[in-house]
């Protein structure tokens, strides 16, 4: 179950991402609409879990597609490119002032610079959602793509471990600023 509460309610991951990308108009009604159907589910049936994440990753791309038709996603996709642009940027510049305090060769050194990333896709994500709503998510599928294009491209000397940990954490650090900003703003 991984997620940390009862068989009978919800995973919570699964609701945060459909937060993420649910249209603040159409949230509650369809979240509640899942949550409902979810309870039925857990009375007949034991596979619920496997449902409602079924029902949550096959609407993400819809969602995101029918957002791309309106025509909003021009703007946003511009702020969450800057802001990952501007994020990579800070980032390189702290990974170079780390270059003169942790020694390049040091096991250290990856585990830092991973912090130092997944803390700028957080401050990213909180600026792009600032900046435009929903330019956190734009953000976060950006950080999903370049970091899979570097580790096919075999690019840099980092350990494999730190690419798929950026792999998995970049996005979510990126959609988890955007989350704290609607959080704050609260």
């Amino acid at each position: 179950m991984g997620d940390n509460v009862t068989p009978d309610s919800p995973p919570r991951l699964a609701n945060w991402l459909l937060r993420c990308f649910l249209p603040a108009m159409d949230r509650e009604e369809i979240m509640g609409d899942l949550a409902e159907e979810f309870s039925l589910r857990t009375q007949s049936s034991d596979s619920c879990w496997s449902w409602y994440w079924g029902q949550t990753l096959r609407s993400i791309p819809p969602i995101a597609w029918k957002a791309a038709r309106q025509g909003c996603w021009i703007r946003t996709f511009s702020v969450g490119l800057g802001v990952y642009i501007a994020a990579g940027l800070l980032e390189s510049a702290a990974d170079a002032a780390l270059s003169g305090v942790v020694n390049p060769e040091s096991s250290l050194r990856p585990v830092v610079s991973l912090i130092i990333g997944l803390a700028t896709m957080v401050a990213g994500g909180y600026v792009a959602a600032r900046l435009r709503p929903g330019a956190e998510t734009v953000m976060s599928v950006i950080v999903f793509c370049a970091v899979t294009a570097l580790l096919a491209a075999q690019v840099g000397d980092a350990p494999l471990w730190y690419g798929l940990a950026f792999l998995i954490a970049g996005p979510l650090s990126s959609l988890a600023g955007g989350a704290l900003f609607l959080w704050n703003k609260r």
